[in-house]
Formats: structure tokens, sequence, C-alpha cells
């Protein structure tokens, strides 16, 4: 059986506002992209929160406790990943 996702941990409140915001906003999402780790300090997030967002691996991030609906838009507006091949963007890949 698959895993039911509940309501964001609280204490990822800070991380989901922020993927809230450089979404919402391109002068955020440009400056996050300039110099992503004083932007997540202006929230306050951890060493982990920032190890995590900056990886960017999804698996990672779900396990985290980020929303599964706000990874998805976070790895492709701050990876770049709309402007890469096909093959590239496969989300799932054979190991």
């Amino acid at each position: 059986m698959g895993r039911v996702y509940g309501f964001p941990n609280p204490d990822k409140y800070f991380i989901h506002k922020l993927i809230y915001d450089i979404l919402s906003n391109n002068d955020l999402r440009n400056e996050f992209k300039k110099d992503p780790v004083s932007v997540m300090k202006k929230y306050g997030l951890g060493a982990k929160d920032m190890e995590v967002l900056l990886r960017g691996d999804m698996v990672e991030m779900y396990n985290y406790g980020i929303h599964p609906y706000a990874i998805h838009p976070y790895w492709r507006s701050i990876l770049g990943n709309e402007d890469r091949p096909i093959d590239v963007q496969r989300i799932y890949r054979e190991v």
C-alpha cells in the first residue's frame, strides 16, 4: 500500500513559506538563484534544511517532510529542469 501524505509538519513551515515565496516572487527567485544560502538564512532555515533544499533530491525532500506539491515546482523553477532535454527531465530512472 502506498504512503498517504497528510498535512506538513509545522516545523517545516519556513521551508514551505520559502518555496511558496520563491515561486510567487520573481525578484526573490532570482536572488535565491544567485545566493541561496543568504536567502535561506533570512527565512531562518537550519543547516539540515539548507542541505536538503540545495541538494534538490526529490525523494530526500519528501522523506524530510516537504509537501509533494511543493517539491516539483521548486525543483523545476530553481534547478532549471524545464530547459533541459526530455531524457534529463525524467524523474524516475532505472537503477
